[in-house]
């Protein structure tokens, strides 16, 4: 009886997580200083600080696009201060 209260907890707190994520992804405007978020960064973690200590990188974006092709992007995520990532 306690494992099945306790997987129906579990569950409803997996539930539960999204509800109070943010649908649309980070702001545009950063929220704490007042600058562009791209620019910034993003302050949904890390205590809400800016932080520029993981640098994204994407490569294999072709210079223009045709309807209806297929395209690979690969995302790199690295900490600045890691220099094999």
């Amino acid at each position: 009886m306690k494992s099945r209260t306790l997987l129906i907890l579990l569950l409803s707190i997996c539930l539960l997580a999204p509800v109070v994520a943010n649908p649309n992804g980070p702001p545009w405007v950063n929220p704490v200083n007042g600058g562009l978020t791209v620019e910034t960064g993003c302050t949904c973690h890390g205590d809400g600080a800016p932080s520029s200590d993981v640098v994204v990188s994407i490569s294999g974006v072709p210079r223009a696009y045709s309807v209806g092709e297929s395209y690979e992007f690969t995302v790199n995520l690295q900490h600045a201060s890691y220099a094999n990532g």
